[in-house]
């Protein structure tokens, strides 16, 4: 069973040691105490089943006698890996204090006495190895030394304050959080349960390298998970921000209509105006935030801004709707922010005005959105800055994976053109409930 038992630990100190190596290549160590104890308790773990499997691959080869010198290098791996198992417990006390202060204001008088009674259990079991203070091993088997309770007892402190945080934090603590913190109490423990059914097998070490595996898994699935919520804040953020970039802009260009409207009729202006006020009151409720709006709605919103303009231009101004497809989402004033500056950078600069197109297609990849003015022609490259249309491209790549592409032929005009991939029944199971 001694080579059994060497294999074992040796088997778990590989992938253990892989896990070391790939914390520090992600440059864990720079995330706080929290992580520095982390990458204690690798480093123990590691030292811990090393020293366990060279203590039983040395018994397994050779024949040991009291006193020889053998003897005294298998003694001090045990010693070691005992003393390794304590300061494991302790840094796992301490991680765990330190992640609930992370959620709560938590006192470290406990952990650092339990840390300090750890290192003091270590430190005896080592020196235990020579002089058999807390156990002995002989021909009787093992024989219990002056301090064995005082050794014994490390063990269960640990798992009472772990229980006790349990209890007294439980407010703060998630479901996993408590399964994962409740492991590190129950695997040794059930380690010494079923030690009876394998009286050869040195059980702890398993045990306790079970329970940083769980650790192991349980920060990367925390990570990626808050990774992922503040990857999603941030996109929103950002997306909101520039949402209320557009929106003044939007509001800008309308006024700026009506205010033009004013010195060729004065009746025109006014009505616009209320037709502005009730398009402002009915259709800028759909523009908070960064959901996604109905093809319907963001057309809506098109052709009562394109009315205002239409008074404006009068005839320089054509409009053409080639609409065939409607039933799908974007984001809110994409289309809008397109038609504006197809008016703004190619029909109210070309002398004598010209058509405006919107056109929809439904292809085999999605939905196709496209408008095309028959102005000078603008150079999105050279015009210098336009920050709607940037915005714009932003949000429909990164809230609907579609990609904005500008072309334009001098003299001629400008097609601006995204495609929506095409998504499963959900828009049409959302569009029934609206």
């Amino acid at each position: 069973m001694a080579k059994l038992n060497a294999a074992l630990s040796l088997f778990l100190a590989i992938p253990m040691s892989i896990v070391l190596f790939g914390t520090l290549l992600m440059r864990y160590r720079n995330g706080g105490r929290r992580s520095l104890y982390f990458l204690g308790i690798l480093l123990f773990d590691i030292a811990m089943l090393l020293s366990n499997a060279a203590a039983w691959q040395i018994i397994s080869v050779y024949d040991l006698r009291p006193g020889a010198f053998l003897t005294h290098i298998s003694n001090t791996f045990f010693g070691f890996s005992d003393f390794s198992y304590f300061i494991i417990l302790g840094l796992l006390i301490k991680y765990l204090t330190e992640y609930i202060s992370e959620k709560t204001d938590v006192p470290v008088i406990l952990s650092n006495i339990c840390m300090l009674y750890c290192m003091i259990c270590a430190i005896l079991w080592f020196i235990s190895a020579y002089t058999g203070i807390i156990v002995s091993t002989g021909e009787a088997g093992v024989i219990p030394g002056p301090l064995y309770y005082f050794g014994q007892s490390g063990g269960y402190i640990v798992a009472l304050l772990t229980v006790y945080l349990l209890i007294r934090y439980h407010g703060v603590l998630s479901r996993i959080d408590m399964i994962v913190i409740l492991s590190f109490v129950l695997m040794p423990i059930i380690g010494v349960i079923i030690r009876p059914l394998f009286p050869d097998i040195v059980l702890l070490p398993f045990m306790i390298t079970y329970s940083i595996v769980s650790l192991h898994c349980f920060i990367h699935i925390n990570r990626a998970l808050l990774l992922e919520k503040q990857h999603t804040e941030l996109e929103k953020t950002r997306a909101e921000i520039m949402l209320d970039q557009i929106r003044p802009h939007f509001i800008y260009n309308t006024l700026n209509s009506i205010y033009a409207l004013c010195d060729i009729s004065m009746e025109t202006a006014k009505e616009t105006i209320a037709d502005f006020a009730d398009y402002l009151r009915n259709n800028l409720k759909h523009l908070r935030g960064d959901e996604l709006i109905f093809f319907d709605q963001e057309i809506s919103l098109v052709r009562n801004y394109l009315k205002i303009e239409k008074l404006r231009f009068d005839d320089a101004l054509e409009i053409v709707y080639d609409i065939e497809a409607s039933d799908f989402m974007l984001p809110p004033l994409a289309l809008q922010t397109i038609v504006e500056n197809a008016v703004s950078h190619g029909i109210e600069k070309k002398e004598g005005g010209g058509t405006l197109t919107i056109s929809t297609r439904l292809t085999g990849s999605g939905y196709t959105v496209t408008v095309r003015d028959t102005g000078p022609g603008y150079d999105s490259t050279t015009t210098g800055s336009h920050i709607g249309l940037d915005n714009t491209a932003y949000r429909l790549k990164h809230l609907c994976n579609a990609d904005l592409n500008i072309n334009y032929e001098e003299g001629t005009g400008t097609t601006v053109m995204f495609s929506i991939p095409a998504k499963d029944k959900s828009y049409e199971n959302t569009r029934s409930r609206q």
